[in-house]
């Protein structure tokens, strides 16, 4: 199991311990549950991804969105961020690569040595550094 499956997993049920509630509120929960599973980033490195990913999902449409694309939003950056994706399993769009240039360089201080080399690694070999 991934780490990405176990973060899903305990955001549908902090989903459903939710139900009814506003999106706020629950979406405080999923990012509790997601930065459990990013434990080895600065905070506010996980901080920026978790709004990267909130702020997709209020600009999708309100009449189709439902909370579990907020929780779905961030399963392979999770996978990413812990080294858990090969290579040519890494898929991002534009704006997530930029995410994880911009975060890589701002934390890069802070990150642990071996994680960041990973991460620098998939970078140039993608040719997105």
């Amino acid at each position: 199991m991934t780490g990405s499956d176990a973060y899903y997993k305990r955001a549908k049920e902090a989903i459903r311990r939710k139900q009814g509630r506003p999106d706020e509120e629950v979406a405080g929960d999923i990012r509790d549950v997601m930065f459990t599973f990013l434990t080895e980033l600065p905070e506010n490195l996980k901080h920026d991804i978790f709004n990267f990913y909130w702020e997709k999902f209020l600009d999708s449409d309100p009449a189709t969105r439902t909370i579990y694309q907020l929780a779905e939003g961030p399963l392979a950056m999770i996978d990413f961020m812990n080294g858990q994706l090969a290579t040519n399993e890494v898929e991002f769009s534009e704006q997530e690569w930029e995410l994880v240039r911009e975060g890589i360089n701002a934390n890069a201080d802070t990150m642990d040595l071996r994680l960041l080399n990973q991460l620098m690694t998939i970078l140039v070999e993608k040719k997105r550094y």
